[in-house]
C-alpha cells in the first residue's frame, strides 16, 4: 500500500476516509495532488484492506502517526533509503561528473543517481563493486554459508547496491527467520490474499499466526458482478456456477492466465471463502500456489536485493518480484518506445483495454509476423479515412510516447501507481506531472514553466558538448571562439551527417584515432613528423593531430594556419574537458545558459570559477591520495611534487610573487628556477619549504613523467597535474596506509552519506528550521558543531600555538615540510579569542552583526587554507583540516539564518556561545542563548520584549549556578539599564535535563525570517557580558 503525503500541503480526502472507524485507502491512480513537492511512503503489509471487509485494519490517525506527516521525517527516511540503495560506484560516478553528492540536496542527488543507474542499465553494464570492503571469504564468515555469500554478492552487484554492514545483516536475519517456514496451509494463504497482503517475510510471518487465529471465521464474500471494476455482489448461499462461468473466465483472462481446470478451481476458492473473486486476489493466489517453500537462497536473495534497491527493508521484500522498480521503468520506457500505430489499432479491433500492458502483448504477438496487403494499406489510411477511435488511439499512444522517460516512470512506479494497467489518458496526466517535478528536483525551481525551460537547458548542453566531442576532427578548422555552444554543435553535426552520407569514416575530434582508422591515418599523413620538423615543431601527438586537421579540410601548412587550428582545437578540448553535468547543471540553476554562450566566453567562466576554501581543501586531499598511490615515488620525489601543486595554487591565485623573483634575476620561467624562487622568497604566505625538484627534473628516467609534462608546457594547473595522477593511477592501489579513508569517502561519497542518513530526526529539522539544505555534508557538520561546539575553534586555535591537533600527522615528515618561523610570521595573525572579542562588539543590529560574522568566518578559512597549503602534507591532516572548513562555511551559513555561534572566551576558557534571533508568526521575536563554562557548567537563557520590557529566564543545569545568577540578578538589570533598557519579569530556575544543545534545537523549532529589533542583540551581549562577570567572581 502507498500513502502519499506532499511537502507543503495535501488533502487527506484524496487518499483516505479519515471519518471511517479504520482505514481504507483507494489506488495511486485515483489519489490526485495538492501540491508538486513531497514524497511516496510505501507501508505494504501494515495496513489491511477494508473493501470488502471492513475493521482489520488501524484507524486512519494511527496511520497518519506511524507514516509521519512531515516532510521532514519523510526526508530523513528517504534519505536512509538512499544510502542503502546507492552503490560506492554510483558516487563514483556522480563525481565523475562534477557532481558534490555531500553538498547537493537529497532530491537532486536522488534525481542524478536514477539518471546514472538508467544509464547503466539501458547500456547492459554491470558494475561490480571495487570499493567494496567485503571480500566473499569475509562474507561467508558473515553469513556462516559459501554459496549464501556468493550468491549474496551476485544478487546486490546486479541490482547495483552495496554490500553495508545494515544491508547484510538484515539480509542474513530475515532468511535465518523465513527458512523456518517449510509450507504455507490454507489459513495462511486466506489471510494474506483477502487482505491484500504483499507476499513478503513479515507479512508471511504474521499471516501464520493471525490466520492461524482466525481459521474458524466464514466468509459473507463478494464477487464482480458485470463489467464495472472493483463492484461486487454479495455471494449468495450457494452459487451457481455455471451461470458465473463467463464473469470467471473473464477475470482470468485478464489477470493474463489461461483459462484451466486450476485457475478456474482458484477462482472458485476465492468465491467460496467470501473472498472478493478480482484479478489481484486471482494473481495473488496463483504467485502463492506457485511458490515452494523453503523458499532457496536465489529467490529470496534476489527478491532482497531488489527490495534495498526499491527503498525497501528486506523484511518487506516482495518474494514474488522479478524486477526491480528501476528495471521496470527501463523496460516500460524501451518497450514503449517500440509501440506502432499498427498496435493501437489492433488493441481496439481485440476490444481489450487501451492499456500498456495489452499493447506490450500485442506487439509481442505481432513482432515478426508478415502484414497482408489489406493490412499495410490500412495502416496509411489518414483523415478523414480515419475513425475517431483510431485516431484517438493514436494521438493517445504518440503522447504517452512524447511523455514518457524513465525517470518520470520511476517517480510513479515508486508512489505505487501501476504505469502498465492505468488507463491512457489517466496515465498521459500523471507522466505529465512527474515529468514536471523531475525538472523541479533537478533545476531547483518551484514554478513549472522555468522548470521545464531550464531542464530542456541541461539536456540540450549536454547533447551539445557531446556533439562536439564526437564529431569528425575536422570541424575544428570551422568552429570560431566566436561561435556559440549551440552554433557550434550544428556545425559538428552538419559535417557529421554530410560524412556518414559520403560513406565516409572520420577521425573524431576528442578522442584518439579509431583501430580502424589507424592504419588508413598513418598511410595518408605518413610525412606529418617532416613537416612538423620543417615548422619547427615538437613530435607532438597533439602537434600530429592539428597537421591532419589542416590536412582534412585542404589547408595550407602555414604558421598562422597552424597556430589557429591548434587553439581552435584546444579551446573545444577545455570546453568539453570541463562541461561535465554538475557544471552544467551549476550554471543552469544560477540562471546560465551554456547553449547562447560564445566558446570564449564559456571557456573564460569554466576555467575562471574559483574554488571554496572546502572544495579547494578536498581537491587537495584527493591529489594527496592519488599521490601516495604511486608506491615507486621517493619522499623527495614526493615533496617535490607537493611543492609544484603549491606553486601552481599561488599562480592561480595571483600571487605573481615566484615569476617576478624570476624576472628579477633575468633567469627564464622554467619549472626549476620557479621552484627555486619559491623555496628563497620571505614574501607573505611564501615562507615555507619544499622537497627540491631538480633532482626530479634531472632524472633520466623521468623524461615523460608529469614532470616532464609540466616542463614541456602541458601541465599548467593543479587540476590538469591532479588529473595526470588520477589517470596514471595503480588500478591495484586501493587503500592508503592503515587507517586512511576510501578516496570517495575523503570527497564526501559513499561512507559520509551513510554516516549522514543515520543522523538524528531533530538534525535534519534543525537544518529546515534554519534555512540551510538538507545535505549529506551539512548534516555531519550541524551534528559535529551541536555536539562539540568549541572544538573548531580550539582546533584553529592550536595552529597558532604549533601544536598537531589530529595527533596523527607523521613527526619526521612533518618536520621537513613545516612552516619555518621566523621574525615576520605570524604579524598579520589574529587570535580566535581577539576575534571573538571583534565579533562581540559588533552585535549592536543585525546588519552589524552579519558583517562581524563574515569577517570571522574569512580569518577563520584562511587560517585553515594556511595551515593545509603551508604546514602539512599529510593526508589525514588535511582531511581534518577539510572538516574543519566545512564547519566554518556552515557557520558562515547559519549566521545569516540568525543562528551565531561565538568563539569567546570566558574566564580563560576558550568557549563556544550559540545565540539565536527567534520569529514566529503571532509571537514576539526573542533571542536565545546557550553556552557550558567550567564555572557555572551549562546553562540557556531565553528574552523578548513585553508591554513590561524585557522578559524572560535563565537556565542552569546545576542549582548552586542558578543560585548565584539569582543572587547577581540586580547586576544584570544595571547591566541592562546602561545600555538603555528596562528590565520586567526575568526569572533564574533549575533544570538537571539541561542540554544546550537541545535547548537550541527545540527553542528555534519552526522559526521564521524577520527583523530584529536591534535592542535583542544587545540584550544577547549583556547577557553574555553578565556570565563572564559571574563566573570570574565564581572561580576567585
Amino acid at each position: 500500500m502507498n500513502i502519499i503525503f506532499n511537502g507543503t500541503g495535501q488533502d487527506p480526502k484524496a487518499y483516505l476516509n479519515k471519518d471511517r472507524a479504520t482505514t481504507g485507502y483507494q489506488k495511486a491512480d485515483s489519489t490526485r495532488e495538492v501540491c508538486s513537492a513531497g514524497f511516496a511512503l510505501d507501508i505494504s503489509g501494515t495496513v489491511t484492506d477494508n473493501s470488502a471487509y471492513a475493521g482489520h485494519g488501524r484507524t486512519a490517525e494511527e496511520v497518519m502517526q506511524k507514516a509521519g506527516m512531515e516532510d521532514i521525517t519523510a526526508r530523513r527516511n528517504y534519505m536512509a533509503v538512499m544510502s542503502n540503495s546507492v552503490s560506492d560506484e554510483d558516487f563514483a560516478k556522480l563525481q565523475e561528473e562534477g557532481f558534490h553528492p555531500g553538498s547537493t540536496e537529497i532530491d537532486t542527488v536522488v534525481t542524478i543517481v536514477d539518471k546514472i543507474k538508467a544509464a547503466l542499465l539501458k547500456g547492459g553494464t554491470q558494475v561490480v563493486g571495487y570499493t567494496d570492503t567485503i571480500d566473499c571469504e569475509s562474507l561467508a564468515r558473515i553469513t556462516g554459508s559459501e554459496s549464501f555469500a556468493r550468491e549474496l554478492q551476485k544478487q546486490f552487484a546486479e541490482q547495483d547496491i552495496p554490500l553495508t554492514e545494515g544491508n547484510i545483516e538484515e539480509t542474513v536475519t530475515t532468511y535465518e527467520q523465513l527458512s523456518s517456514v517449510s509450507a504455507l496451509n490454507e489459513d495462511t494463504i486466506r489471510y494474506l490474499v483477502e487482505n491484500q497482503l504483499d507476499i513478503t517475510p513479515e507479512n508471511i510471518y504474521f499471516a501464520i499466526h493471525a490466520g492461524a487465529a482466525g481459521s474458524g471465521r466464514t466468509g459473507q464474500g463478494y464477487y464482480r458482478a458485470g463489467e464495472m471494476d472493483g463492484y461486487y455482489v454479495k455471494k449468495p448461499e450457494t452459487v451457481e456456477y455455471e451461470s458465473l462461468m463467463p464473469q470467471i473466465e473473464q477475470v482470468i483472462q485478464e489477470a493474463g492466465l489461461s483459462v484451466d481446470e486450476e485457475s478456474v478451481s482458484d477462482a472458485k476458492w476465492l468465491i467460496e471463502r467470501g473472498i472478493p473473486f478480482n484479478t489481484d486476489n486471482l494473481t495473488k493466489l496463483h504467485e502463492l500456489e506457485k511458490m515452494t517453500f523453503p523458499v532457496s537462497e536465489e529467490d529470496f536473495l534476489k527478491a532482497a536485493a531488489i527490495a534495498i534497491s526499491d527503498g525497501r527493508a528486506v523484511r518487506n521484500a516482495d518474494l514474488t518480484a522479478k524486477e526491480s522498480l528501476l528495471q521496470q521503468a527501463v523496460r516500460i520506457e524501451e518497450g514503449t518506445k517500440e509501440l506502432t500505430d499498427r498496435d493501437a489499432d489492433r488493441i481496439l479491433i481485440s476490444e481489450l483495454p487501451f492499456q500498456l500492458k495489452n499493447l506490450f502483448a500485442i506487439h509481442a504477438e505481432s513482432t515478426g509476423l508478415e502484414e497482408t496487403a489489406d493490412q499495410s494499406s490500412s495502416d496509411s489510411l489518414q483523415g478523414a479515412g480515419m475513425s475517431a477511435d483510431r485516431l484517438q488511439a493514436r494521438r493517445y499512444l504518440e503522447e504517452v510516447r512524447l511523455s514518457m522517460t524513465v525517470s518520470a516512470n520511476l517517480k510513479l512506479l515508486r508512489s505505487g501507481f501501476q504505469i502498465e494497467t492505468a488507463p491512457m489518458e489517466e496515465l498521459i496526466r500523471r507522466l505529465s506531472e512527474a515529468g514536471i517535478q523531475v525538472d523541479r528536483e533537478l533545476t531547483g525551481e518551484t514554478d513549472p514553466v522555468r522548470a521545464q525551460e531550464k531542464a530542456g537547458w541541461y539536456r540540450d548542453s549536454l547533447q551539445a558538448a557531446e556533439s562536439l566531442r564526437r564529431a569528425p576532427a575536422a570541424v575544428a578548422a570551422q568552429i570560431e571562439s566566436a561561435d556559440t555552444l549551440e552554433g557550434a554543435a550544428q556545425k559538428s553535426k552538419a559535417v557529421r551527417i554530410s560524412m556518414e552520407k559520403a560513406g565516409e569514416k572520420y577521425e573524431e575530434l576528442m578522442t584518439a584515432p579509431r583501430k580502424d582508422l589507424g592504419d588508413s591515418i598513418k598511410k595518408a599523413f605518413q610525412n606529418v613528423d617532416d613537416i612538423l620538423a620543417d615548422m619547427g615543431k615538437e613530435l607532438t601527438e597533439e602537434n600530429r593531430k592539428t597537421i591532419r586537421i589542416l590536412g582534412y579540410n585542404s589547408m595550407d601548412m602555414t604558421e598562422k594556419n597552424f597556430e589557429r587550428i591548434r587553439a581552435s582545437e584546444k579551446l573545444l578540448q577545455n570546453i568539453t574537458d570541463n562541461l561535465r553535468p554538475g557544471e552544467v547543471l551549476s550554471m543552469i540553476r544560477k540562471g546560465i545558459n551554456p547553449l547562447t554562450m560564445t566558446l570564449e566566453d564559456l571557456y573564460t567562466y569554466l576555467t575562471g570559477q574559483e574554488q571554496m576554501p572546502e572544495e579547494e581543501l578536498a581537491s587537495y586531499s584527493e591529489f594527496l591520495y592519488h599521490l601516495d598511490q604511486k608506491k615507486e615515488i621517493s619522499q623527495e620525489e614526493r615533496d617535490a611534487y607537493i611543492g609544484i601543486y603549491r606553486l601552481f595554487r599561488q599562480i592561480e591565485k595571483g600571487d605573481d610573487a615566484a615569476l617576478g623573483a624570476v624576472a628579477d634575476t633575468g633567469r627564464s620561467e622554467t619549472l626549476e628556477n620557479l621552484l627555486s624562487a619559491v623555496r628563497t622568497a620571505k614574501k607573505k604566505h611564501m615562507d615555507y619549504k619544499i622537497g627540491d625538484g631538480k633532482e626530479v627534473i634531472e632524472a633520466g628516467d623521468l623524461t615523460d613523467s608529469i614532470i616532464a609534462q609540466i616542463e614541456r608546457g602541458f601541465i599548467h594547473t593543479r587540476k590538469e597535474m591532479h588529473q595526470a595522477f588520477t589517470e596514471n593511477d595503480d588500478p591495484a592501489a586501493d587503500e592508503l596506509a592503515e587507517g586512511t579513508p576510501a578516496e570517495g569517502e575523503m570527497a564526501g561519497g559513499a561512507e559520509n552519506f551513510r554516516a549522514a542518513a543515520a543522523s538524528e530526526e531533530e538534525i535534519f529539522r534543525y537544518l529546515s528550521d534554519n534555512g540551510q539544505p538538507i545535505t549529506a555534508d551539512n548534516l555531519l557538520v550541524a551534528g559535529e558543531l551541536l555536539r562539540a561546539p568549541a572544538e573548531l575553534f580550539k582546533g584553529i586555535r592550536g595552529f597558532e600555538r604549533g601544536t598537531q591537533t589530529t595527533g596523527k600527522a607523521k613527526k619526521d615528515h612533518a618536520d621537513k615540510t613545516a612552516r619555518e618561523p621566523s621574525d615576520e610570521a605570524g604579524t598579520d595573525r589574529i587570535s580566535i579569542e581577539d576575534l571573538g572579542e571583534e565579533l562581540l562588539s559588533g552585535f549592536t543590529t543585525q546588519e552589524s552583526a552579519g558583517k562581524a560574522y563574515d569577517r570571522l568566518a574569512d580569518v577563520l578559512s584562511e587560517q585553515i587554507e594556511r595551515q593545509a597549503f603551508e604546514n602539512t602534507t599529510d593526508i589525514l591532516d588535511v582531511r581534518y583540516l577539510h572538516s574543519l572548513c566545512r564547519q566554518v562555511g556552515f557557520l558562515r551559513s547559519m549566521a545569516k539564518e540568525e543562528n551565531y555561534t561565538l568563539p569567546l572566551q570566558i574566564n580563560g576558557e576558550l568557549t563556544a556561545v550559540n545565540l539565536t534571533m527567534i520569529h514566529k508568526e503571532g509571537a514576539e521575536s526573542k533571542v536565545t542563548i546557550s553556552l557550558e563554562t567550567e564555572a557555572l557548567g551549562k546553562n540557556a537563557a531565553e528574552f523578548s520584549f513585553g508591554k513590561m520590557g524585557l522578559t524572560g529566564c535563565s537556565i542552569s543545569q546545576e542549582r548552586r549556578a542558578a543560585e548565584k545568577l539569582s543572587g547577581e540578578a540586580e547586576l544584570f538589570r544595571q547591566m541592562l539599564s546602561e545600555e538603555e533598557i528596562r528590565a520586567g519579569d526575568i526569572h533564574f530556575i533549575t533544570e538537571e535535563t539541561l542540554d544546550p544543545a537541545g535547548y537550541a534545537l527545540k527553542a528555534g523549532s519552526g522559526k521564521e525570517k524577520g527583523q530584529t529589533d536591534a535592542a535583542l542583540y544587545r540584550v544577547a551581549r549583556t547577557y553574555i557580558s553578565f556570565i563572564r562577570q559571574i563566573s570570574r567572581k565564581e572561580s576567585e
